[in-house]
């Protein structure tokens, strides 16, 4: 996550679980080393925007509402195999549930700083973009949130419909 709007901007780097290293956190913008295990929801909050690997990490801080741009590189053999099993446009999970692009993807070829730091520089920019990627992730959260009385209810719905039958 990064923080905007402010003279020394605080770069988080985060270890994914599946991650065996952590990634070196260097150069003189990072203010703060690997974030850890269960303190994501304390850093997307303080976030203005994000760079995210594709994965459940996209879902997450659509959750928390912080705008954000995904960059995801593979080897050569295992992005071959994915083109072949893969059938949508998109790698974030808010855009293949909303059918569109929501928040920037740089995949493979795409993956480089060239292409990646005018996009993150972009949202951080502007005002307007961040709030039409927290509308869609507000539209996508509607799509998984399920009955508003919750799961329990739902069954409880289901089971009295089929004792009802019965």
């Amino acid at each position: 996550p990064i923080q905007h709007g402010r003279d020394d901007p605080a770069f988080v780097t985060g270890q994914g679980r599946h991650d065996h290293a952590p990634a070196p956190a260097t150069g003189p913008q990072t203010r703060q080393g690997l974030a850890e295990h269960g303190q994501q929801t304390v850093q997307f909050a303080a976030a203005d925007t994000a760079l995210a690997a594709s994965g459940t990490v996209t879902l997450e801080l659509a959750a928390a509402g912080v705008p954000t741009v995904i960059a995801y590189k593979v080897s050569g053999v295992t992005a071959a195999i994915a083109r072949r099993l893969i059938r949508t446009p998109h790698a974030g999970l808010v855009s293949i549930l909303l059918g569109e692009e929501v928040m920037p993807e740089f995949i493979q070829d795409d993956c480089t700083a060239e292409r990646i730091v005018p996009a993150l520089q972009a949202l951080l920019g502007d005002e307007a973009a961040r709030a039409t990627q927290r509308g869609h992730f507000k539209q996508a959260m509607a799509m998984l949130q399920g009955p508003a009385d919750g799961p329990a209810a739902a069954a409880a719905e289901v089971v009295a419909g089929v004792i009802g039958r019965a």
